[in-house]
């Protein structure tokens, strides 16, 4: 797919969700001018995914009920769509940021390999979990800021629907986007218990309190533990590229277990979802049932 027909797929996607002629055409005009002079998806930059991803996540969310866009023509304050008039959803990109040379990001960026394969993808994964925290912590700020303003209601869900943007080629999301629990929840590195007799009696993960960021700073990867994050019911997780679109089979519901406001489960049936059960422990279910 070239990046003519990625716009164009994605103006096509707009004009289906039934916007006013004068809000399709504000939408339509701002992504054509982030779209503007590049001829290959590399030269883009992260205003261009921020908009994407919010077509495509809204034409995901509409399998779930009627979904309401703030209209950016009128500069409506508050989130950015509203679901059956239930969820406040914030949409938001990753990016590598500006200066990846002083991040580091460079040395790990699959563009700047040129074919060869880079040993150590845990110290990458570092940067992605960093860029991915940041962006989490600015949504949550956002919360707070608009329900000084009464433009959020703090009695509804707040979710924040999460895209990897130029970043979705360098993650590794793994099964059903278990990755960002090591940001949600601090999952570690995989482990093994064995009895005196060498026998496997069970396997899970390590707990990380923190992970460094590439200069070294403490970063903590525990968010929905933070009290500040109960406002946050909910994270939906994409790892699409750009030219894909976001489906049940790339797209997962991440559940606070200590929101204030609870999402129901039913109400985003057949999508993956990770919850807790009564023993606390979080994993992965569909339809009710362990997956």
């Amino acid at each position: 797919m070239t990046l003519s027909e990625c716009t164009d797929n994605l103006l096509s996607t707009l004009r289906t969700m039934g916007l006013p002629e004068e809000e399709y055409a504000y939408r339509k005009n701002d992504l054509l001018q982030a779209n503007d002079g590049c001829t290959y998806f590399c030269n883009l930059g992260p205003r261009y995914y921020n908009l994407a991803h919010e077509i495509k996540s809204m034409a995901f969310l509409q399998q779930f009920g009627i979904v309401s866009p703030s209209f950016d023509s009128k500069h409506t304050p508050g989130c950015d769509a509203k679901l059956n008039n239930q969820y406040q959803i914030e949409f938001v990109c990753t990016s590598p940021g500006t200066k990846t040379d002083k991040s580091g990001f460079d040395r790990f960026s699959i563009r700047n390999m040129k074919g060869s394969m880079f040993g150590d993808y845990s110290e990458k994964e570092r940067f992605l979990f960093s860029r991915i925290t940041s962006v989490l912590h600015e949504k949550r700020r956002f919360y707070e800021h608009h329900l000084t303003q009464n433009t959020i209601s703090p009695n509804k869900p707040y979710l924040i629907f999460l895209g990897l943007g130029s970043l979705a080629e360098e993650m590794f999301a793994g099964n059903y986007g278990i990755a960002l629990t090591g940001v949600l929840l601090g999952k570690g590195c995989p482990t093994i218990t064995i009895n005196s007799s060498g026998n496997v009696i069970a396997r899970g993960y390590s707990h990380n309190e923190n992970f460094p960021k590439y200069s070294g700073v403490p970063i903590d990867c525990n968010l929905f533990c933070r009290d500040e994050f109960r406002c946050v019911s909910a994270v939906i997780f994409s790892d699409a590229s750009l030219g894909e679109d976001y489906t049940t089979k790339n797209t997962w519901l991440f559940m606070n277990p200590f929101a204030n406001n609870k999402v129901i489960k039913k109400d985003f049936h057949g999508m993956v979802y990770w919850s807790a059960n009564s023993n606390w422990d979080y994993l992965p279910r569909c339809r009710g049932k362990r997956i």
